[in-house]
């Protein structure tokens, strides 16, 4: 039987948001800007992303990381998490702009829904054969290395090699590291693309674990263990959390997805665990990437916030350009969509590249040297309204059904890899569209190893996989 055998409840998923949403609205105070004021409006929103997949998974242990449920729980920790916190007021947004927002949440969320009432897109040829390969686990480690190498020398090369600099300048903040350049940059701007090898580290340090014969206390594991965690202290030094959060969310699928029908209760308790020691890392992170890590050690503590979940005012700032488009400022329409297309293309080669979505919510609002999230929605929102947030919603949860077709194509544990890549590029898509293409970065890093390496086919008659303890 396949992983995920059921196609989900995307009619209940429907009804269930367009329920929630209309209560929430109702919900909404009249004085609805104090701090926590909407904790109950989004509480019920909450409850409308995620309880079909509660629903579901309670009685399919295995389907909890199917990619429309990534999506649902996206919506919840990017947009809604702060309002249940009650981590800022609304002062600065109308009362008719927060009912828009929390619709506007609802809308996308039934938008996703409603992709999976059709059969989804055919997965392509190119990526399809990329997730059939076989790979030992001694080629395994030979990509480990290779991704290493490649993710390091983004560091190594502006220090010229200099170990010694390399490790003093993650103790310092991350703007005066040797690594850093300028919002446009230049020729160097083709050694950003090399940390995206770096991504994929620990699902492949995982799949080694699986394939190795003594699992996790393997030699070569244990190696790739530690070079994992090198590579992803300087990655974190850039204070972008997302990043170390795509890395191990990745990571903790494909080990819970290579459990197949065999996942327990126990293994989706130990990948709780596993999430809650990386927010842990990640409220770290945002404690020190201003002043450098270095300050832990010369505190002799860690210091950080655990009055609240630190992630961005992506609600407030959606509902400020809901207010402000198109009432003030114009539709952006394809401006958004290019920008995000293009975000890879170095400038160097494009020097007229655009700069921006075609709107600025920091210069809207008479903000200067600050950049301002507004998630997902509020992208497609300045480029095209409602009928954008439908649009966009509807493709976010068509690439969710091209992206689940991984885990039943084929029998190599691979699948897994690229299926968690695949996941976690959507689920950080929710915080911006430009995250949707530098997360895939993931699956075509893999196509390249697969292409240069010329990886056999697997035999189809393999056993299913498992994960040693």
């Amino acid at each position: 039987m396949p992983l995920f055998r059921h196609s989900g409840t995307p009619l209940i998923g429907i009804l269930t948001m367009a329920t929630c949403t209309a209560l929430a609205l109702l919900l909404v105070p009249s004085d609805h800007s104090p701090a926590g004021a909407l904790f109950l409006p989004a509480l019920v929103l909450v409850i409308g992303l995620l309880g079909p997949v509660v629903a579901v998974t309670t009685r399919f242990t295995n389907m909890v990381f199917r990619i429309e449920h990534l999506l649902m729980l996206g919506l919840t920790y990017w947009i809604l998490l702060d309002l249940l916190q009650g981590a800022y007021s609304l002062q600065e947004v109308s009362r008719s702009g927060t009912l828009a927002g929390l619709a506007t949440i609802g809308l996308f969320a039934a938008a996703v829904w409603s992709a999976f009432l059709h059969r989804p897109w055919p997965l392509p040829a190119g990526l399809k054969r990329a997730c059939q390969v076989e790979a030992s686990s001694q080629t395994l480690f030979y990509i480990i290395l290779a991704c290493v190498s490649l993710s390091l020398l983004r560091f190594a090369l502006p220090c010229r090699f200099d170990i010694y600099v390399m490790i003093t300048s993650l103790a310092n903040n991350r703007w005066d590291a040797p690594w850093t350049r300028g919002s446009l940059g230049g020729w160097d701007a083709f050694l950003d693309h090399l940390p995206y090898f770096g991504y994929l580290l620990p699902t492949l340090t995982v799949l080694l674990a699986n394939k190795a014969r003594r699992g996790w206390i393997d030699l070569n594991v244990i190696t790739s263990i530690a070079l994992t965690l090198v590579v992803m202290v300087f990655l974190a030094h850039s204070g972008n959390r997302r990043i170390i959060g795509v890395m191990s969310g990745a990571a903790l699928i494909c080990w819970v997805s290579l459990q197949g029908r065999a996942t327990r209760s126990s293994t989706l308790i130990a990948a709780a665990i596993g999430a809650a020691i990386l927010l842990f890392v990640m409220q770290v992170m945002l404690q020190y990437r201003g002043v450098g890590y270095g300050k832990m050690i010369t505190d002799g503590e860690v210091h950080i916030d655990y009055q609240r979940l630190h992630v961005d005012d992506n609600f407030l700032r959606l509902s400020q350009i809901i207010e402000l488009i198109p009432d003030q400022y114009d539709y952006t329409y394809h401006r958004t969509l290019v920008w995000v297309v293009v975000r890879p293309v170095p400038r160097i080669l494009w020097p007229s590249k655009p700069t921006g979505p075609g709107f600025s919510l920091p210069d809207a609002l008479g903000y200067r040297g600050v950049s301002l999230s507004s998630s997902a929605l509020g992208e497609l929102y300045m480029s095209g309204g409602w009928l954008a947030i439908v649009v966009g919603g509807w493709l976010y949860g068509r690439l969710a059904g091209v992206f689940n077709q991984f885990v039943s194509t084929g029998t190599s544990p691979v699948r897994f890899l690229m299926y968690a890549a695949g996941g976690m590029a959507l689920f950080a898509g929710v915080r911006s569209m430009i995250d949707v293409v530098l997360m895939s970065y993931m699956l075509l890093a893999w196509y390249v190893f697969v292409a240069v390496l010329h990886l056999p086919m697997a035999k189809q008659n393999s056993h299913s996989v498992h994960v040693r303890a």
